[in-house]
């Protein structure tokens, strides 16, 4: 039944609130790629034959999250295939399977970035 010191209690406030801090961060992160996997679901479900991909830049981080799905049949176009380049592309990484995929990069230019997933997209179909 030791009372902890003044000082101790203080630097063990501010190990709490950093951890709190990251913490809240990782789960913020978790959110935003989860409402943009449900848009990417969504809008397939709403136009099943679509090649869907999804990029969204977050400010605060830099970064941008890929979110992607095909058709079952979609010849030539595997959703980790495209995800794993549009990453690569953007300096990050990505994985999935054939229908579903997502990842991160960080390039700063998204109309750049969603041209070369378009076109990455179309050549991959075209084959």
């Amino acid at each position: 039944n030791t009372p902890i010191p003044q000082w101790q209690r203080r630097e063990m406030q501010v190990q709490l609130r950093a951890m709190l801090r990251a913490v809240n961060t990782v789960i913020r992160k978790l959110e935003t790629q989860l409402v943009l996997m449900k848009t990417v679901n969504q809008l397939s479900a709403a136009t099943p034959l679509s090649q869907v991909m999804l990029l969204a830049h977050q400010e605060d981080s830099g970064k941008i999250l890929c979110a992607c799905q095909v058709p079952k049949d979609s010849p030539g176009l595997a959703a980790s295939d495209w995800a794993v380049a549009v990453c690569r592309h953007l300096g990050g990484s990505a994985g999935g399977s054939a229908l579903v995929a997502k990842g991160t990069g960080s390039s700063g230019d998204i109309t750049e970035a969603l041209r070369w997933a378009e076109d990455f997209g179309r050549q991959k179909k075209q084959l």
